[in-house]
């Protein structure tokens, strides 16, 4: 309230006849008295002195101010003298209680300190009280005299420096302390704040806040240096991460710092050396103490120190998959690597600030990992998507979160090539066994693929289902034409396909089907060559699918499902005889190879789909090996999917046995380059001796 109502009554307005600086509002007096000046001399020493000393005022202030308007009226000379002995008054009582607060017990220096910053803060936020009071009469004192102070601000900084003065040792010794203390936690920082504040009003030097830093933080870090379990190492790493960013904070507050911080001493005194080795926690850290991942991340990024935390994540991530891989059921393989994969990137974006580097680094580790072994991956990984895709109640979901984990997945096999073989492979079975369980589903699983691979690696998928759509519409149109009056007496379905994008379709099939068979593709590539002229087709019977009705004697009537092979096989054993694999192989017309798969699906699958028996049983398939149809078997299902036996895929030579393909004649060209760019003219013995030397250093020949 005071001062409101000194401000509203020090409006300023310029003296014309003095040009003198702007002045309070002037006040009209009856008569001046001359007197008044030397009676308000007590008054203003004792108001002075219970301000200054936080007492209350003996003399209302606000009579005190009108007085110090009347002034105007009085003469200079008058004027001067009396804002000349308020000043030194105000001095003098600055003075004697700042020495008041210095002389008192310097131990323990730290509370020394603090009780005088404490006291310097009570007298400048008086002053500020006393500098409204005493602001009209001091303005015109400084109109008269301007190189003396007349700022009541300065006055009480000249009284601290005449008071410190003589401490400037014991100032030091307790700013120092008080700094250590702060860093040993010892004392609250915003003591250190207070204190800074006031080193920056009074000029302190605040050197030893920097140079005691580094010895301070190199001590540290010989402490650090010793062994300790793995619990305590990580417990340091938050300790570390709090100390860099309190000297950040700190060395806001210390004068002069827009250059420099002691931060950085902290990262190059105790992170640098040690952060590989705290690095070394992560797996402590994320089997216990998975926030404690935070704090190595943001002390890393303090350090600008991202590869020990990435290696180390990654030699982890590696580990966990390798054992995972050596470890797990070949039914639970890809369903915990796909869990982890999903839990390491989940952990990355929860405890690790979603880093992409740590993102890459993780998927490095799954690359190493599981392409130690790919074929055995990437053939069950297909055979997961066959398995999920011929699954109607696997897209009651979203689509796009069922498929993310396995593209995650695909996305790490360095053979993809091999992935597209064997996913063209399952897509063909699913097509023409009329298996695809959601449009939707394959299409998802196309753009996902194409997303990560580019158009090129699906245009055969794509063209596969554009085939089987479009065969759809053409076996409508074909069984509405006037052609196909004389069908069979089974439905047949045929399924028109582009030769260079299926499939096993490189030779025409020699498979010896039935003549009902014969007979109805007859017609159908009769009707077909009429609608395009231009186009010729071949048959491939061994894609064929077929749906038979067996007599299996005592084990009942049952509906097989079963590819061409099998069925033409099949067909072979009417009237339950037996028969030999010399007979099967010339009534059938097929391959020994493909002949022997059909026979070992047909008697060695799953036992519920043994629908033939091998005797002996235990031996290799020669000519003479007999088959009968099985009447012991045993499944009560009345429709039964024949299991298939996959062609095998031949194995993979070890590294250092399989061909190099190379450009033998770039090679070559690119080392006589080089040669003749980096010496003198060669002659031709010369390079030729040069080359094979350079050759063989970068295309070491295998071991003998």
């Amino acid at each position: 309230m005071l001062l409101q109502t000194l401000r509203a009554r020090a409006g300023t307005q310029p003296d014309e006849e003095r040009g003198r600086a702007p002045w309070p509002k002037k006040i009209k007096l009856t008569a001046p008295s001359p007197c008044k000046t030397t009676d308000l001399l007590p008054a203003w020493a004792a108001v002075v002195t219970d301000l200054v000393r936080g007492a209350p005022p003996t003399r209302a202030l606000q009579g005190l101010f009108d007085d110090v308007l009347d002034l105007d009226a009085q003469p200079d000379a008058l004027v001067l003298a009396l804002a000349k002995q308020v000043k030194a008054h105000i001095a003098q009582c600055t003075r004697e209680q700042l020495e008041e607060a210095a002389c008192a017990a310097p131990e323990p220096a730290p509370l020394w300190l603090q009780g005088w910053v404490e006291r310097w803060n009570a007298v400048v936020a008086r002053a500020r009280t006393l500098h409204m009071l005493v602001h009209p009469l001091f303005a015109r004192a400084h109109a008269l005299e301007p190189q003396q102070v007349w700022d009541v601000h300065a006055l009480c900084v000249d009284s601290a420096h005449d008071v410190l003065g003589h401490a400037t040792r014991q100032l030091d010794h307790a700013l120092s302390t008080l700094v250590r203390e702060v860093r040993e936690h010892l004392m609250d920082a915003s003591h250190l704040q207070q204190v800074m504040l006031a080193a920056a009003e009074l000029a302190w030097n605040t050197h030893l806040f920097y140079e005691e830093a580094t010895p301070f933080y190199r001590a540290m870090s010989t402490a650090m240096a010793a062994h300790v379990p793995m619990d305590v190492r990580a417990a340091r790493i938050p300790v570390v991460l709090a100390a860099v960013r309190n000297e950040r904070a700190w060395s806001a507050w210390v004068p002069g710092t827009e250059e420099r911080s002691t931060a950085e001493v902290v990262v190059a005194q105790v992170v640098q050396p040690h952060l590989a080795v705290w690095a070394q926690a992560v797996p402590w850290l994320c089997e216990h103490a998975p926030h404690g991942l935070e704090a190595l991340y943001d002390l890393s990024s303090e350090a600008r120190m991202f590869e020990p935390l990435r290696h180390a994540v990654r030699e982890h991530v590696q580990q966990q998959v390798t054992r995972d891989m050596q470890t797990a059921q070949p039914a639970t393989l890809l369903p915990r690597l796909m869990a982890a994969q999903t839990g390491w990137h989940g952990l990355c974006e929860l405890h690790l600030r979603d880093s992409a580097e740590l993102h890459h680094a993780v998927n490095d580790a799954f690359e190493t990992a599981i392409n130690v072994r790919q074929y055995r991956v990437v053939e069950r990984l297909v055979a997961l998507v066959d398995e999920r895709l011929r699954d109607a109640c696997a897209w009651a979901s979203n689509v796009h979160d069922s498929l993310q984990p396995i593209v995650a997945l695909f996305r790490c096999l360095y053979d993809k090539d091999l992935f597209q073989r064997l996913y063209q492979r399952q897509l063909a079975q699913r097509l023409l066994q009329g298996q695809v369980a959601s449009s939707h589903a394959e299409e998802a699983m196309f753009a996902l693929l194409r997303q990560e691979c580019g158009p090129d690696y699906t245009h055969r998928l794509e063209t596969m289902w554009h085939d089987q759509r479009a065969s759809e519409s053409l076996h409508a149109a074909w069984s509405n034409a006037p052609e196909h009056a004389d069908r069979a007496a089974f439905p047949v379905v045929m399924h028109v396909l582009t030769q260079a994008h299926w499939p096993a379709m490189d030779e025409e099939s020699l498979l010896a089907v039935p003549d009902d068979v014969q007979a109805e593709a007859a017609r159908f590539e009769a009707y077909y060559r009429a609608e395009h002229p231009n186009r010729s087709l071949r048959w491939h019977h061994d894609l064929d699918t077929v749906e038979l009705q067996a007599d299996l004697g005592a084990a009942g009537v049952k509906e097989l499902r079963v590819s061409a092979p099998q069925a033409v096989v099949l067909l072979q054993f009417q009237g339950t005889k037996a028969r030999t694999v010399a007979d099967l192989r010339s009534a059938t017309g097929l391959a020994p190879p493909v002949l022997q798969r059909v026979l070992r699906s047909l008697s060695n699958g799953p036992a519920p789909t043994r629908v033939l028996r091998q005797e002996p049983s235990d031996s290799e398939l020669r000519d003479a090996t007999t088959f009968h149809v099985n009447e012991a078997l045993e499944n009560r299902d009345p429709c039964i999917v024949l299991w298939e036996h996959d062609e095998e895929e031949e194995p993979l030579a070890p590294l250092d046995e399989q061909p190099v393909a190379m450009d033998r004649d770039v090679v070559l060209q690119a080392a006589a380059m080089r040669l003749l760019k980096a010496t003198s003219p060669l002659s031709h013995a010369q390079l030729t001796a040069a080359m094979a030397e350079q050759v063989r250093s970068r295309r070491p020949g295998a071991p003998a």
